[in-house]
């Protein structure tokens, strides 16, 4: 940009007294300057590029021309292209040359185009103008310099938000009077109001629950049951907004399609405001602005939890294969011994009853001893049968310990080992697996753990499917946010599905704005409001206890497939799984009174049969 000799010297002299002041550095560019930012490797995380601050713009020379008018143009252009281009800060534009004549003109050219074509909300601009005064008594005419300040002003209407109304004079300063009115620089924030009396917002979003109507005037209406609209609703009422509902987008089955394509209406200028599970992320936030974020998903993964063991494996679990074997080793060479030491009285020529000279016959008696009954015979040499009785006593406490482990195992089975964290997930061998949108929150993340998650995964969309298999066939791990597991479980009645409290992640959802938008900082407002006094909270509890309860239809928990995982008998089985207790043992207890009863009577009977009966 060329500049007179006497524009540069105002120049230098306004950013020597800048820097002076602040003391920081200060970038200067001019037409022709250019800026490279150096790009990332694609495996490398991309530093966020720190904004403008604000912005002090000297015109070109001849701005009351079309050429210089023109020059200023192309000086801006080149400005918004660059990365750090921040319209939403302020703007001070400087006006070098000597303006003769009324400078309204020229200010507003300049800062509607501002507004208009770069949507550039606090600007003023400062400009030198030359008045003619004469006195009453001093015929010469005496050009006075006075430097004035313009913003602009803006008004709001059925058909558009913030137009721009006209400019307003907010500063005087003039060599004549040494004094600036600074009176009026208050009304420089008052561009944004409070109530934007009714003007209209273009709204658009990817949710799936909705319901489309179509007024008698042939507007569209689209009515969606979530509970962000109903939040979005009143920030629209308190700020006196009309909702523009565009034409409803065609839903895809995979949902991030759906975000792109109410992102790309915001691009376009389609749109000025979207919203609907649009998470906030970096990838989100090169397209468009977003609010504060207001609600939160939390993804976590749900396993198999360990299944009751079955009862009829419950002997086997008594004791471990190390006890049974050693039992086993330790009947057989008793039965050993016992034949042996029979053998040696034999040949010594001492009598022992004939049932402990078969290895055979010495088992069975073993056994018996096992199983609590009397045997046929007992030894008669003291040796044998000093043995035998510590075989009895040995026999006596496994099946003492043996019978509190049965009762033990019969009245709770017990659970076998489940998955408790995240390394143990990915060790073990079940198949993983996800819905589509959550990829593209997988694939940002550098962890080589969520690689391993990634190469492993299937797409599950199905909801009653999914947590099926997790529930049903326990061979699946299926990571999923909170409140679809309190949905599942509360409408299946299932309590064998387990959270890992690691390895899951959050999704924050926020209403999304066109880029630079001004609108952020006024929903935030109203957002903060109602984050802060517990409304969104409540909204959103009280919309999703509804659909866990099965009160509310959502379309996200609809049943695509029609799929049998496992035969009727073992999900009843499943299903029907009950702890024993000491209801269920009533009747074995009575049982075994009637059969002590039974022989006792038994015994009173032989007694009198013998001692009348045999003496006859």
């Amino acid at each position: 940009m060329i500049y007179e000799n006497e524009q540069i010297h105002i120049i230098n002299k306004f950013l020597n007294l800048l820097n002076e002041a602040v003391i920081w550095p200060l970038m200067i560019s001019s037409r022709g300057d250019s800026l490279k930012v150096r790009k990332q490797d694609s495996d490398s995380r991309v530093t966020p590029i720190t904004k403008d601050d604000a912005y002090v713009i000297f015109t070109p020379t001849d701005i009351s021309s079309t050429s210089g008018m023109n020059e200023l143009n192309n000086q801006i252009d080149l400005i918004s292209a660059s990365p750090f281009w921040n319209p939403l800060v302020n703007f001070l534009f400087v006006v070098t040359d000597r303006i003769t004549e009324s400078p309204e003109n020229i200010t507003e050219n300049i800062l509607n185009g501002l507004w208009t074509q770069n949507k550039v909300l606090n600007s003023l601009i400062s400009i030198p103008f030359y008045r003619n005064s004469s006195s009453e008594n001093d015929t010469k005419t005496v050009n006075i310099a006075e430097v004035e300040t313009y913003t602009w002003i803006s008004r709001q209407s059925k058909k558009n938000c913030m137009e721009f109304s006209g400019i307003l004079k907010v500063d005087k300063c003039s060599k004549e009077t040494r004094f600036c009115n600074i009176t009026r620089l208050k009304m420089i924030a008052s561009k944004i109001p409070s109530n934007f009396e009714g003007c209209p917002l273009k709204f658009i979003s990817p949710l799936r629950n909705r319901e489309i109507l179509e007024k008698e005037n042939g507007e569209i209406e689209v009515i969606y049951s979530e509970p962000e609209m109903h939040f979005i609703q009143l920030a629209f009422n308190k700020l006196n907004f009309t909702i523009k509902y565009l034409p409803p987008l065609t839903l895809f089955p995979d949902y991030v399609e759906n975000v792109v394509a109410a992102t790309l209406t915001l691009v376009t200028g389609d749109s000025d405001i979207a919203l609907g599970y649009m998470a906030i992320g970096d990838e989100m936030s090169k397209y468009a602005d977003y609010s504060m974020c207001y609600y939160f998903f939390y993804y976590r993964w749900y396993v198999p939890c360990g299944r009751m063991f079955s009862r009829a494996t419950t002997l086997a679990r008594v004791f471990s294969l190390s006890v049974w074997l050693s039992f086993a080793i330790s009947l057989i060479l008793v039965a050993l011994v016992l034949r042996f030491r029979a053998h040696l009285y034999s040949l010594q020529k001492l009598t022992e009853p004939c049932i402990y000279r078969s290895i055979v016959s010495c088992f069975i008696s073993l056994w018996a001893v096992v199983l609590g009954v009397s045997v046929v015979e007992m030894p008669s040499n003291t040796g044998i049968r000093m043995f035998f009785l510590l075989f009895v006593w040995y026999s006596f406490t496994i099946n003492t310990i043996f019978q509190t482990f049965f009762t033990s195992c019969i009245v709770s089975p017990g659970k076998e080992p489940r998955i408790r964290n995240f390394e143990e997930l990915l060790e073990s061998s079940i198949e993983l697996g996800y819905e589509h949108h959550v990829q593209h929150s997988l694939q940002s993340s550098p962890d080589p753990k969520i690689k391993k998650i990634i190469e492993r995964h299937i797409v599950c969309s199905d909801r009653h499917y999914c947590f099926g298999r997790v529930d049903i066939t326990s061979d699946f791990a299926y990571l999923q946010n909170q409140i679809s597991a309190q949905w599942y479980t509360t409408q299946y009645k299932s309590s064998r599905i387990c959270e890992l409290e690691d390895g899951g992640f959050m999704f924050m959802y926020a209403t999304h704005f066109v880029k630079n938008s001004i609108y952020v900082k006024v929903f935030n407002k109203v957002f903060y409001k109602l984050f802060e006094s517990g409304i969104i909270t409540k909204i959103i509890n009280d919309y999703f206890m509804e659909v866990i309860l099965g009160r509310k239809v959502n379309v996200w928990y609809l049943k695509i497939r029609n799929e049998t995982l496992v035969d009727t008998f073992e999900k009843e089985s499943q299903e029907y799984f009950v702890n024993f207790s000491l209801n269920h043992m009533q009747s074995p207890f009575y049982l075994l009174l009637l059969g002590y009863a039974l022989s006792f009577v038994t015994f009173l009977f032989e007694k009198y049969y013998i001692k009348f009966y045999k003496r006859k």
